[in-house]
């Protein structure tokens, strides 16, 4: 349970990045950790959000979230990612007649990888979720568009 409240956070967080990110930070072991894990990333930005120290960077052509805590240990990293790179199997399981896909995120933790795919159509957004080792989807979260 804690993991997915942890997850959830993680997510709404890459969603709604604060405006007052900096290129640095004022903690050097989360610095130093980013910069010996990430060391060719650009356009690095930090934010501290709550007890972590969030940095959003592009590394090889993909948009991505690091979360450190004080000590400098590397919390969650989530990437933004294409259709293309999902497992074969979680594929297959999504149903795209007459929606599309405007968002998905892929998020890895010590628990593992977990994906979440937002869905569209003229008059819902649906976000699903597949957990680490799942073959299928569950709903995450709905809404309407009005």
């Amino acid at each position: 349970m804690k993991t997915i409240l942890f997850a959830l956070s993680i997510f709404a967080a890459s969603i709604c990045n604060s405006a007052r990110a900096a290129e640095t930070i004022e903690n050097p072991q989360a610095l130093a950790a980013f910069t010996a894990q990430f060391g060719k990333a650009t356009g690095a930005q930090w934010t501290e959000t709550g007890a972590f120290y969030q940095v959003r960077f592009t590394l090889d052509g993909v948009v991505s979230n690091a979360w450190y805590d004080a000590e400098g240990s590397l919390v969650a990293l989530t990437r933004k990612q294409s259709v293309e790179s999902l497992p074969a199997s979680l594929r297959a399981a999504l149903d795209l007649k007459q929606r599309w896909v405007s968002d998905l995120t892929e998020l890895e933790t010590e628990s593992g990888i977990t994906w979440f795919i937002t869905l569209e159509d003229a008059d819902h957004k649906v976000v699903l979720e597949s957990s680490a080792g799942a073959r299928r989807w569950v709903r995450f979260d709905q809404s309407s568009k009005l």
